[in-house]
């Protein structure tokens, strides 16, 4: 389920025009100390897509990047921050508790 669109349903309105009901999030707790959590220092602005792509070899995971460290900035992690990441096997924890 990496594609993050899939957490959303879809719908076909009367005109046969399908839609998404944006009525579910992502919340993960402020407190990072459980194990599944890693970190990483950013040395550069680096993009959401790129950092997914280095931690979990996809780009898809971008999203669960933001999720965890509750980042506004939905285009890069930025220089000199560390950035809060789960560790790549409990990635299907993760999907199967969307679903």
């Amino acid at each position: 389920m990496s594609d993050y669109q899939t957490i959303f349903e879809t719908y076909i309105s009367s005109e046969n025009i399908p839609f998404k009901v944006l009525n579910k999030r992502v919340i993960f707790p402020d407190d990072l100390n459980s194990p599944i959590y890693t970190f990483k220092n950013i040395t550069a602005n680096t993009p959401w897509t790129v950092l997914s792509y280095q931690l979990y070899g996809t780009i898809d995971y971008w999203w669960l990047l933001c999720a965890v460290n509750k980042n506004n900035n939905m285009y890069y992690a930025q220089d000199g921050t560390q950035v809060a990441y789960i560790k790549a096997e409990y990635i299907p924890l993760i999907e199967n508790s969307l679903k």
